[in-house]
């Protein structure tokens, strides 16, 4: 009834023709913005609907490649220049270096970093620390090897972390940021981890995955064929399940970023 009076009194005010013009556009505003909405979703469907495609495509390859170690060495050797370049703005938006320097700062004694890449935490160790770096990737040790800390005490030394070359119980901390998600066998690297570490000492991790929001999950379950490819890493793995599956003694754990970024310090015991 209140629509009925307030038609009429606008058709008193204006005439019935400037109703009908009003109407017409309001008709035609409502078809356009329907008519994008449904190009919107349209597109987005078909999009995901493409990188689903193209993520079974790379899944079966992938499985089909007979030395996926040789593949993921060849990738982390092309990328090792422009790694740097890759991650500086990302970390810098994301708060990474803080989280570097939090992790870090707990690595006491004899210290190995595993998978140092390019030396990415020289700068948060505290002054006087005595670290040996491992990478199996000698263009990331060239780069690493570029870079300088007159404070620290380091050592680049050229392993495969799935297979390190110490005796068991060498170090008293263990330090791995960002490198777990670029080993095939993270596993075997949690394995080495432990061997190599002494009685009460510390592994301590910073590892990007799987997030604890499902449409940030299924993003980067979609551009895991991008990520492997260009940079030699598994971004979609879920560390909870992994490392807890070891029954390790973790005494500090928390995520970050959507929990996309995994922080742990673990106690050998």
């Amino acid at each position: 009834m209140q629509d009925g009076c307030i038609s009429i009194l606008y058709e008193e005010v204006y005439g019935s023709k400037e109703i009908s013009d009003y109407n017409q556009l309001f008709c035609h505003l409502m078809y356009i913005k329907f008519a994008a909405a449904s190009i919107v979703l349209f597109g987005g469907a078909s999009y995901a609907s493409y990188q689903y495609t193209q993520l079974q495509r790379f899944r079966e390859e992938f499985d089909q490649i007979p030395d996926k170690k040789g593949f993921l060495y060849n990738v982390h050797q092309n990328a090792a220049y422009q790694y740097d370049k890759w991650l500086d703005s990302y970390e810098i938006t994301t708060k990474i270096p803080d989280y570097r320097q939090f992790i870090v700062q707990f690595a006491k004694g004899k210290i190995l970093e595993t998978g140092v890449g390019t030396s990415r935490n020289l700068n948060y160790y505290l002054p006087g620390s005595n670290i040996t770096a491992i990478d199996w990737s000698p263009n990331c040790l060239e780069m690493a090897l570029m870079k300088s800390n007159p404070l620290l005490q380091v050592r680049y030394l050229l392993q495969d972390v799935e297979n390190i070359q110490f005796p068991d119980n060498t170090f008293d901390s263990i330090v791995d940021t960002f490198g777990l998600e670029y080993y095939l066998n993270p596993e075997k690297v949690l394995s080495e981890m432990m061997r190599v570490c002494k009685k009460g000492g510390q592994i301590l991790i910073l590892a990007s995955g799987k997030s604890d929001h499902d449409y940030l999950s299924l993003f980067v379950e979609l551009k895991t064929p991008f990520y492997l490819n260009k940079m030699g890493y598994f971004p979609n793995r879920d560390w909870d399940k992994i490392i807890k599956n070891f029954n390790m003694k973790i005494i500090f754990e928390e995520r970050k970023v959507n929990g996309s970024i995994y922080c742990y310090i673990i106690e050998k015991q």
